[in-house]
C-alpha cells in the first residue's frame, strides 16, 4: 500500500478495538465516561453494528461506529 492510501475495513481484533478507544481520547480529550470503550463496540457488533477503521500503513487513524436500532420500541 502507497504512504497516502487508506484501506477501510471493519475492526475485529481486541487491538483494534483498543486502538479505537486510544484514539477516540486522543482526538477528543473526553473523560472516560464519555468515551465509547471495548466492550460497548464488542456489544455492539453482537447487535448487529460495526465498526469500520480507516488505516494507513496499518495504523488506525479514523473509525466509524454504526449502532443497529431497533424500530419496534420507537414512539411517534
Amino acid at each position: 500500500m502507497a504512504n497516502d492510501e487508506i484501506q477501510i475495513r471493519e475492526c475485529e481484533t481486541v487491538e483494534e478495538l483498543d486502538a479505537c478507544v486510544r484514539l477516540q481520547r486522543e482526538v477528543f480529550a473526553l473523560p472516560d465516561l464519555e468515551i465509547s470503550p471495548r466492550r460497548h463496540l464488542i456489544v455492539t457488533k453482537a447487535a448487529g453494528g460495526f465498526t469500520l477503521g480507516a488505516f494507513s500503513e496499518n495504523r488506525l487513524v479514523g473509525f466509524v461506529l454504526s449502532v443497529p436500532i431497533n424500530a419496534r420500541f420507537i414512539r411517534i
